[in-house]
């Protein structure tokens, strides 16, 4: 397999050496590849070239089929985690012990993220942007899901200036860094803290809102319908896009907002959104997704998408996401 860094690209042929720039024009031959004729030099190349493509778009497409299957089971990991500490006493040593397990998986999960990265040499969307701005934006959505234990609390130099970056990957990591911090800061809080009598999980729903949640993994599905239904929401879970489908086509007011996979066999998440707005134009949308070049998250919302999470989902932004959404549809502004 040829060496390729971001300047150029080492290409082992049957006769000689060739490095060449990403224009493809030779910068290096040695002398072995110089002694062939033009005609013989030009197939080498040519050839090699096609087996440099074919080798990294079946690496890209083998690396992308995992990462979605590993998200999958990514998800379970963490939601079935997030489940089990609403079962437990606060003070219950087991708290701590899942608390590591869900921060393996974000790390995991963060993992998968760089594979993907690196399979797809993905370039960054960088653009000007204030990053305090950047931070705000992601805290509240944290202060939303924080752990009843951990205040957010800012301080950020006002008038901080610009920079150049990718706005969606800079308010990921500032996601990111606080929720791997929480497990660490809530145990730091019952170390110094008596235990209080658990709660119960604080219910998001208004009402008897009602959501359909499609996935094609029936152990995603499961876990997704028990923790929202936790969170107060009626939810009906479908493995099988066109079943969902049927099930909106029929009787669409029976349904408040969808959540739906994208890579699905039948219909993918986006065949089954512009199915629905079809005949239901309002209905709030919200796409799972851990392929950012099958559908980006500008082309979701062109689409008319409301949202777009990746994936491994976790119970905890899932919940207040779709609370926002519904917000959203309710009033008719975007909160947040």
């Amino acid at each position: 397999m040829p060496f390729q860094d971001q300047y150029s690209i080492l290409i082992h042929l049957t006769e000689g050496v060739v490095i060449i720039d990403q224009d493809c024009t030779i910068i290096f031959a040695n002398q072995s590849f110089c002694d062939l004729s033009a005609t013989t030099r030009e197939k080498e190349l040519e050839d090699a070239l096609k087996t440099t493509l074919i080798t990294d778009e079946t690496i890209s497409t083998m690396a992308g089929g995992i990462v979605h299957d590993f998200n999958n089971i990514l998800s379970a990991i963490l939601g079935y985690s997030e489940l089990a500490k609403t079962h437990l006493p606060a003070e219950a040593p087991a708290q701590e012990d899942i608390d590591q397990i869900i921060a393996a998986g974000q790390r995991a999960a963060n993992l998968m993220k760089q594979i993907l990265d690196f399979s797809r040499k993905t370039e960054q969307k960088r653009a000007a942007l204030q990053p305090d701005m950047i931070i705000e934006e992601a805290l509240q959505v944290m202060r939303k899901t924080r752990p009843a234990a951990v205040e957010i609390e800012t301080n950020i130099v006002p008038d901080c200036g610009m920079i150049l970056a990718d706005p969606t990957r800079n308010h990921q990591v500032t996601m990111n860094r606080c929720t791997n911090e929480f497990p660490a800061l809530e145990r730091d809080h019952k170390d110094r803290v008596p235990p209080e009598k658990p709660k119960q999980q604080k219910s998001l729903s208004l009402g008897t809102e009602r959501i359909l949640f499609v996935d094609d993994d029936p152990l995603l599905v499961q876990i997704s319908q028990m923790i929202l239904e936790n969170y107060g929401y009626t939810v009906t879970g479908v493995t099988d896009s066109r079943e969902a489908l049927e099930k909106v086509q029929a009787a669409p007011r029976q349904f408040d907002l969808i959540v739906t996979d994208q890579t699905m066999p039948g219909l993918t998440g986006t065949e089954l959104t512009k199915a629905v707005l079809a005949f239901a134009p309002t209905m709030p949308i919200i796409i799972c997704s851990g392929h950012c070049e099958i559908i980006s998250e500008e082309g979701a919302q062109a689409m008319g998408i409301k949202r777009y999470l990746h994936k491994p989902l976790e119970g905890d932004t899932l919940a207040t996401t779709i609370r926002m959404v519904l917000d959203e549809h309710i009033h008719g502004t975007p909160t947040g």
